[in-house]
């Protein structure tokens, strides 16, 4: 797949004057603000949406403002295969500086010698009584720290205001419930219900999401005798509510695709919300909790940053600034995450500052030696449910098979 890279350089002048200025100075110091100019940092992302580029460009145009001897390539990787793409990436001796990855895959990444034990590093500094306790464990190996969380978001339900009122989305508590209001009150080939289904994390994400909802989740789910989600998203397929489309749809195309009226309501993250206020500024929408069956536990979705086990010494220094309250709070804010630091998070909760629901349940549990391939089997078992190829029961098999061989509880 093609790689986009965004690259913000320090503009030459500024060197140049530097060395005007300082003429009079021993070649010494020439030759070290040579080479510090020369530092360039790389870190990679997945790509989300133009909203969230413009929040990461911003926050690497500041630092390099800050510190002039820095440069910092941001390299935007597709959603598709990302994990894939940086260990790829890696085998080619091509990894960079600093990565923004999935928790559950910091320990294959860890297997494959690719990162930094960060343990000494974070213990240097202030932050390792600051970040948030419940979402480090999750990006630690035997023990060991091999990441910084930078990007935590929860799940909504978004709703049309201008097709269903709020009272409506949240009394609709089973997916018969939503079946039969989809069959009673929309127009023929309206879609009712849709979420983010092409091949990527985030179906397992939402997959996980709506299992919750339904109070089941992946331990239930390896001895149930029936799923009540896969037979719903079935149903709502079979009469039409449901868009096949969603197959092509990540979470951005699927904000779209909502914001252009394709679908009543969607389950996304809580990180979509800035992005389709810049889509459709003028279109009148809410969230709710996902209500199906009141679920009390929810996904909660985190994104570490890891250093590259060849990384530059200014990659730290970089991921120290990023960890600051400054940094942690404008990421929360700007892209409606959950802030990774507990004294931002209850700053912000002390100002009444709005942002999504702090969730009960992390991302994942168990081990995370095997998610990989449990995370595959759930994205292929809806998908193949979507694609006609397995009925409900057939993918809850499938799905059962592989979790009760790797899942560890």
């Amino acid at each position: 797949g093609f790689i986009m890279k965004k690259i913000m350089a320090v503009a030459s002048w500024i060197l140049s004057a530097g060395l005007l200025l300082t003429g009079c100075g021993s070649s010494a110091e020439y030759a070290t603000q040579e080479i510090e100019q020369e530092t360039t940092i790389r870190m990679a992302v997945p790509y989300d949406n133009p909203y969230y580029e413009t929040v990461l460009t911003a926050l690497i145009e500041d630092y390099m403002v800050e510190h002039e001897s820095v440069r910092v390539e941001l390299e935007f990787l597709p959603y598709q295969n990302y994990e894939r793409t940086i260990t790829s990436m890696a085998a080619n001796g091509e990894q960079a500086d600093l990565i923004l990855v999935d928790n559950a895959y910091i320990p294959m990444l860890v297997q494959r010698g690719i990162l930094a034990d960060i343990d000494v590093w974070l213990n240097q500094t202030d932050l390792a009584d600051k970040l948030d306790a419940d979402m480090i464990p999750n990006a630690s190996d035997n023990d060991n720290l091999y990441g910084c969380p930078f990007l935590c978001w929860t799940y909504e339900l978004y709703y049309d205001e201008d097709k269903i009122s709020r009272n409506m989305v949240t009394s609709l508590a089973s997916w018969q419930e939503l079946e039969n209001y989809a069959r009673r009150s929309l127009a023929a080939g309206q879609k009712m219900f849709a979420i983010a289904a092409s091949d990527t994390e985030e179906l397992s994400y939402q997959f996980q999401e709506l299992l919750l909802s339904e109070n089941a989740n992946l331990y239930t789910l390896r001895v149930a005798e029936s799923s009540e989600t896969l037979k719903g998203l079935a149903e709502l397929l079979s009469i039409g509510a449901f868009p096949i489309e969603c197959l092509d749809w990540n979470q951005t195309d699927l904000t779209r695709k909502f914001a252009q009226g394709a679908v009543v309501t969607m389950l996304n993250r809580s990180t979509q919300v800035p992005f389709l206020e810049k889509t459709d500024p003028d279109m009148n929408w809410g969230v709710v909790e996902m209500p199906i069956q009141q679920g009390k536990s929810h996904i909660m979705g985190i994104q570490s940053i890891v250093v590259a086990a060849n990384a530059d010494t200014a990659a730290y220094d970089f991921l120290e600034w990023l960890m600051q309250k400054e940094q942690v709070r404008k990421v929360a804010t700007e892209l409606n995450g959950v802030a990774v630091r507990t004294d931002v998070r209850q700053e912000l909760e002390a100002e009444g500052i709005e942002g999504p629901i702090r969730r009960q349940s992390l991302q994942y549990g168990g081990s995370f030696q095997s998610w990989p391939v449990i995370s595959e089997t759930m994205r292929s078992g809806v998908r193949n449910l979507l694609m006609g190829s397995r009925t409900p029961m057939e993918s809850l098999r499938d799905m059962q098979y592989t979790i009760s061989q790797y899942y560890v509880w």
